[in-house]
């Protein structure tokens, strides 16, 4: 069937797609598909199409159609179900193209059949919703792109096709699996081959494996910023070359088996910051270019004897190795090869070693010890840059030899040079002190360390001796313009100025304004220099406060009283207003002071009058009118017993309750000849001897019993 006839019936189907969970690329290898065919028409573009196929356990057939090219042998039958699947069945390779492109959007899964042998170019391109492939047989080969920018996959399973000679291949096409950034795990069986960018972009793959290979060959970039990849397990016992900045930009890949690696390209593990070991493979007499440029994690590297040249930039910016050691087996260490290793502190080059390379241990901001050979006729003008940490050099040669390879003390200018150094030899130790008598800012050190090579064994801090600070003058400071002290240092002759800050001579805060119900207390004071005067406020605002003699009162109609009272209210706090309940019952009159007046009405009942004050504090008391007058229920406030002296005075002070009562007070001695009592309640002592006061109001009495000394 032509390709335009089978797009305008597709585009006539009506599909019914389901979600499948996860993704991944498997393979079955004895798995077989049935499908059973059967005849139909298809209908012209926009009509209704009934199925023609009948449904299987995939699900309802929604389109099927055949791929025959006898050039090749293939006789291809794929098949699309209403489930989401796509059924790949017959003989043969992929066309390099998609076939069933229309369905792109509703593709989730794929089934290729055990006689499919390879699958070409751009097949599933892009394909949104594809999400597994299960492979029933062997794969020679995975086309150019045939699953670049397929999101959704996560896993993938590939069995290689067994060649002509009984062993199984399995080629990956340039950009394979590119851009499948949902990927998280691959694995494959056989002898292993990428093309150019076959994983590139794949952020969340953490994992390659292969199994049962003698040859492993990864293409340029193929794991190109892979950077969630941990693990690449690529065993193979023949033949393992790793491309040209295949691992490039792999951050998180902690550990690789070098073991069987034959060959490693330019910047092919490049900015590998987690890998932490290394082992140069032993054939080969080069380290290729920039091969592990910016593998910070690395601490220490071991160069085997095959190697003759170390690349340009072969490890530049590795920032965790601290020492290095070069054999002399090695001839040339090429430009920038060790450049920005900045935690670099020794390295030692071995004789034999013959040409070094512009900057090639420029940026090493930390490098203290230098071991040079002699076989270096000529050094570079710049092969360091960061000359002042350098402590320590030691050469193979003479001091005649030193000049002749370009090399200059001068440059050098911290580093104590060793001559005719010789790695054998017996340490000599010697100690000494250095001290900066003139300074108060250097320390000095005290040490311990091999005349003939510089190695130090131990070193101590002599601490700096500070400066002995002396004043020469002071401008005083005013309460506005800071003042300055000119300081000169008796030792050394440094001078300095401390600044003298500007500031008032105040007084104690005194308070000025004490605290009231409205507001906090208010302090100053006062500059004694300049008179200024400061003002602050201090504490909380009192809380209001309010009592009252009485909580309720009777009274007699019309009759009038002025016994209630408030008091105790806080500072700053006076009586608002006086209202009545019912004023026909009693009215009210009041100050703010807490007096008042309450007029009874002519009727009888009762009235609540309510007391507010300016702070909004409030207390009701209970008038009560009655017909009959008001009586005395009870006397208190009356000692039961009192000791004069013959001459003195005593003051009874009765209170009745209720306050209102009409009933008058009177008081009675039983001995006027020892004490007396006048009608306002003084007692007069007249003589030795005891008297009984009786008080009385109405019917109630309260007596206190006179003892006159």
């Amino acid at each position: 069937m032509k390709w335009k006839q089978m797009l305008a019936i597709g585009m006539s189907a009506v599909t019914i797609m389901s979600a499948v969970p996860g993704g991944s690329i498997l393979v079955h290898a004895d798995t077989k598909t049935e499908v059973t065919k059967e005849s139909g028409e298809k209908t012209s573009k926009g009509a209704s199409v009934k199925a023609f196929m009948k449904s299987s356990e995939y699900g309802n057939v929604v389109y099927r159609d055949t791929i025959s090219d006898e050039t090749n042998g293939t006789d291809i039958t794929w098949t699309v179900y209403d489930s989401g699947k796509l059924v790949i069945d017959g003989t043969g390779v992929t066309p390099d193209w998609s076939p069933w492109f229309y369905y792109k959007e509703d593709i989730t899964d794929v089934i290729i059949g055990d006689g499919i042998t390879a699958l070409g170019e751009r097949n599933f391109m892009n394909y949104p919703e594809l999400r597994t492939v299960t492979i029933q047989g062997n794969l020679s080969k995975i086309g150019n792109s045939a699953f670049e920018g397929c999101k959704k996959l996560k896993n993938i399973t590939v069995e290689g096709a067994t060649n002509g000679v009984g062993l199984k291949v399995l080629m990956l096409g340039q950009c394979a699996f590119k851009d499948c950034t949902g990927l998280e795990n691959a694995e494959f069986t056989g002898n292993f081959v990428t093309y150019k960018n076959a994983f590139e972009g794949c952020t969340s793959l953490r994992s390659v494996k292969v199994k049962e290979s003698t040859m492993i060959m990864l293409g340029e970039y193929t794991f190109l910023d892979c950077t969630a990849l941990t693990e690449a397990d690529l065993p193979g016992s023949k033949m393992k070359s790793i491309g040209a900045n295949a691992f490039w930009g792999c951050t998180s890949l902690n550990k690789f088996d070098f073991s069987d690696v034959s060959s490693i390209n330019e910047f092919a593990f490049a900015n590998c910051s987690s890998l932490e070991s290394i082992k140069i493979p032993s054939t080969g007499d080069t380290i290729a270019e920039g091969a592990f440029y910016g593998c910070s994690g690395l601490k220490d590297i071991e160069i085997p004897d095959n190697i003759k040249t170390i690349g340009k930039n072969a490890f530049s910016k590795c920032t965790g190795i601290k020492t290095l050691k070069i054999p002399g087996s090695v001839t040339t260490i090429s430009e920038s090869a060790f450049a920005s290793c900045t935690g670099l502190k020794e390295f030692d080059i071995e004789e034999g070693v013959q040409t070094m390379g512009d900057y090639a241990f420029a940026g090493c901001e930390n490098l203290k010890t230098m071991i040079l050979p002699k076989s270096i006729n000529k050094f570079p003008d710049v092969f360091v840059t960061d000359y002042k940490p350098i402590e320590r050099i030691c050469y193979r040669g003479t001091k005649q030899d030193w000049s002749k390879a370009n090399l200059s003390s001068d440059k050098f200018f911290n580093a104590s040079v060793y001559f005719e150094y010789n790695p054998t030899h017996k340490h000599e130790m010697i100690e000494r002190t250095y001290t900066y008598p003139d300074s108060c800012t250097l320390a000095g050190t005290k040490k311990t360390f091999c005349k003939l090579c510089g190695y130090v064994e131990s070193s101590e801090e002599i601490p700096a001796k500070g400066h002995n600070w002396k004043v020469e003058s002071t401008e005083k400071a005013t309460c506005t313009k800071a003042g300055v002290k000119h300081l000169v240092c008796e030792r050394c002759g440094e001078k300095k100025d401390e600044a003298i800050p500007a500031s008032h001579s105040f007084s104690a805060w005194k308070t000025t304004k004490g605290a009231t119900v409205f507001s906090a207390a208010v302090q100053t004071r006062t500059c004694s220099e300049c008179g200024k005067k400061e003002t602050r406020t201090t504490g909380k605002k009192l809380s209001p406060t309010m009592k009252v003699n009485a909580t309720k009162l009777p009274l007699k109609t019309k009759q009038k009283t002025k016994v209630f009272k408030v008091s105790g209210l806080a500072k700053g706090d006076s009586v608002a207003s006086w209202k009545s309940s019912k004023t026909s019952v009693a009215k009210v009159s009041g100050k703010s002071n807490g007096t008042c007046t309450i007029t009874a009405g002519k009727k009888t009942g009762k009235a609540a009058i309510t007391v507010t004050l300016k702070s909004g504090l409030k207390k009701n008391i209970t008038i009560t009118v009655q017909k009959n007058a008001v009586k005395t229920t009870k006397i208190t406030g009356v000692a039961k017993k009192a000791t004069l002296k013959k001459g003195k005075t005593l003051t009874l002070k009765p209170a009745v309750t209720p306050l209102t009562s009409v009933q008058k007070v009177t008081y009675r001695s039983s001995n006027k000849k020892v004490a007396t009592v006048t009608s306002k309640g003084v007692i007069k002592a007249k003589k030795k001897g005891t008297a009984v006061i009786t008080v009385k109001s109405g019917s109630k009495t309260a007596k206190c019993k006179i003892t006159i000394k």
